[in-house]
């Protein structure tokens, strides 16, 4: 009885591992450090880039 214990705890732990990684994305994980990163300082400074083209014309939202 004790073993089958054992194979069904192992068996849940992989389960919640899958479902971690699922939900877990490059955008998720950016957005939780920004916020940790924002909530531990009084200050939060925003830096907005203005990228021009070779002909001076100035594009205001960059393609990501």
């Amino acid at each position: 009885m004790k073993s089958e214990w054992i194979e069904y705890d192992a068996d849940v732990r992989a389960f919640n591992c899958y479902r971690l990684a699922e939900n877990i994305s490059a955008i998720t994980l950016l957005k939780t450090q920004l916020k940790a990163f924002a909530n531990s300082r009084n200050e939060f400074v925003l830096l907005y880039l203005e990228m021009k083209s070779q002909n001076g014309s100035a594009n205001k939202d960059p393609a990501l």
